[in-house]
């Protein structure tokens, strides 16, 4: 199995390693950012975006991320534990990305933003219907917090037990505690914490109050922002940005 540092290793595998990971930073910052430029244009989560102005963003991110995946190759070694690599893992994730993308949740009117005359308002009832895109009437919103939990999930796998597989290792073989993996046992920890917290919110009585303060919104951006900085970290972003590798950094 190669090493992250071997000379041998794809440029092009270290730019898909941090392209993930600057589309995951890019989303949370940029529908947050218009979220606070006016009243009523924040989301009680990050999914609701959907039927906002930034829709056409939430879609091209989630879509983008996707595409990295699925096109990502990874290792071809395997964890003792279970068979699932960096290849079929990539692939999971990367459909679920796609699925959230284009299996939209239900909106909130109070909440949703509508183009009336290219000018964005508030919809007054009238949201677009997602099952026109999709044909699945009202199983498009449980298909898009599926998707959402095996996004998640499958990016904690990323980061609890394939990415520790790499760097350095200990005389018996197993992974050398470094900063490296702390970072990935952290990011994985917070994607756990995310799916863990986001299924509170289905059990608990005083949802009104937990919308109130955008509670999913957090959740969720929580849970990206650590698999953005996990994917930023095992691609070397600040050492080999986009593959390249930067004059006296080291290897």
């Amino acid at each position: 199995m190669l090493r992250d540092d071997d000379p041998r290793l794809d440029l092009h595998f270290l730019a898909v390693r941090q392209g993930i990971g600057l589309l995951g930073l890019i989303l949370p910052v940029a529908l947050y950012a218009y979220g606070q430029s006016g009243a009523g244009r924040m989301q009680p989560s990050i999914s609701e975006f959907y039927y906002t102005a930034m829709g056409d963003v939430f879609v091209g991110c989630l879509t983008a991320i996707g595409v990295f995946l699925l096109s990502y190759r990874g290792y071809r070694a395997r964890p003792a534990i279970f068979p699932l690599g960096d290849r079929a893992t990539s692939i999971i994730a990367g459909l679920a990305a796609l699925g959230v993308a284009f299996l939209p949740a239900g909106a909130d009117p109070a909440h949703a933003r509508c183009l009336a005359g290219g000018t964005p308002g508030a919809c007054a009832g009238a949201l677009p219907d997602p099952t026109l895109l999709t044909g699945l009437h009202f199983l498009t919103g449980p298909l898009h917090f599926a998707c959402a939990a095996v996004f998640f999930l499958a990016l904690a796998w990323f980061c609890l037990v394939l990415f520790p597989m790499g760097g350095r290792r200990r005389p018996d073989g197993g992974p050398a505690l470094s900063l490296e993996h702390l970072t990935y046992y952290i990011c994985g920890g917070i994607l756990i914490a995310a799916i863990l917290a986001a299924l509170a919110y289905l059990a608990l009585p005083f949802k009104d109050q937990m919308r109130a303060v955008n509670y999913i919104f957090w959740v969720e951006t929580a849970g990206v922002l650590a698999f953005a900085v996990a994917w930023l970290v095992k691609g070397h972003a600040l050492t080999r940005p986009l593959g390249f590798r930067i004059a006296g950094s080291a290897e």
